[in-house]
């Protein structure tokens, strides 16, 4: 993630044909959303991961910004090859709509700590998130 967000230019907007939550995501709290979508992350499922965002939800990285799914499935590419690191959740905190998480990688056997993530969910979808490394 480091060498991703760091190497981040101007990207070219693209269709991405994502499918829509189910339709009891609504219903899951905002850390059953985050859970779920990092599964699909771990998973390397990026559709499924991307689906979890809402249409015109926006993604604040290292001073770059990706505004819906198409932005943010492009911007979060190089995290879904084969050979991108591993995360692992250190820790998770929930705060009514907000989830905050720190997240640590292995690449190559190397671990970094950390980068955390703030989410904020509503009606079952991340609207923002905020990612400090």
């Amino acid at each position: 993630m480091r060498k991703f967000m760091m190497s981040l230019g101007a990207l070219a907007v693209f269709a991405v044909h994502t499918a829509a939550p189910a339709q009891g995501d609504q219903q899951r709290s905002p850390e059953q959303v985050i859970a779920s979508a990092t599964a699909a992350y771990q998973a390397r499922d990026r559709a499924r991961f991307v689906a979890h965002f809402a249409d015109d939800a926006i993604v604040d990285a290292n001073g770059f910004s990706f505004q819906g799914r198409a932005q943010i499935a492009e911007a979060y590419a190089q995290n879904f090859r084969p050979d991108a690191p591993t995360v692992r959740v250190v820790d998770r905190e929930a705060y009514g709509n907000r989830v905050i998480d720190t997240v640590e990688y292995t690449e190559r056997g190397q671990v970094y700590c950390c980068t955390v993530t703030a989410y904020f969910v509503e009606d079952g979808q991340i609207t923002y998130a905020r990612v400090t490394m």
